[in-house]
């Protein structure tokens, strides 16, 4: 009787073991990284955003080029009608002063008086840039130029009342043969100034604001 017991409760025993679900084992965090779906999710944003992060830099660039092509075409007219002003009888814009180039061959006060009259001078120059500048716009002239020691022989200033530390001298001058030659002008062959008679009479480039 007792071995019947016995293997009854042992079949119930069993029988329950096998019917009960098996209890899940405490997670001791050891598998977060891999099996969190949050994890998961802060990957997929990363992946979705490199591209946009590229496009997004390259757009300014595509849309940027056109502007700088625009620019470049401002610069190109700009540069047409310095081209077309910067002749004989025209007023040229040159670094913010205007400079108009005066053909008839004058003396050197007559040429400077008209400059005046013009509401500037005669052309001044204080660089080998602003040199070239005017011996281009000279246009393969001789010119006068501002500069004289009329007032005090040997010392030379700028027809606006300015001394300067420039000069362009050819080889030898000023010389003031004579004692008289106080006026000089551009000899555009040389590329040099030298003083000469202030009556001689030479083309010229007046400059204003």
């Amino acid at each position: 009787m007792k071995l019947l017991l016995l293997c009854l409760l042992f079949g119930a025993v069993v029988a329950l073991t096998t019917a009960a679900p098996a209890e899940p084992e405490p997670n001791n965090g050891d598998d977060l990284n891999v099996e969190d779906p949050d994890m998961q999710g802060m990957e997929k944003p990363e992946s979705v955003d490199e591209p946009e992060m590229s496009e997004g830099m390259e757009k300014p660039e595509s849309v940027d080029e056109p502007e700088m092509s625009e620019a470049e075409n401002v610069d190109s007219a700009e540069r047409a009608k310095r081209s077309v002003c910067c002749r004989s009888g025209s007023w040229c814009t040159y670094r913010g002063r205007r400079y108009i180039l005066i053909t008839s061959a004058q003396i050197w006060a007559v040429a400077n008086r008209h400059c005046q009259n013009l509401g500037g001078t005669l052309a001044v120059i204080h660089s080998s840039t602003k040199n070239t500048f005017l011996r281009n716009f000279a246009q393969r002239r001789s010119i006068w130029i501002g500069f004289s020691d009329a007032q005090y022989n040997n010392y030379w200033f700028w027809a606006n009342g300015e001394r300067t530390r420039y000069t362009r001298w050819c080889r030898g001058q000023p010389n003031n043969y004579r004692g008289i030659q106080n006026c000089a002008y551009l000899n555009y062959s040389s590329n040099c100034w030298d003083d000469v008679y202030c009556t001689y009479r030479y083309p010229y480039i007046c400059e204003r604001k």
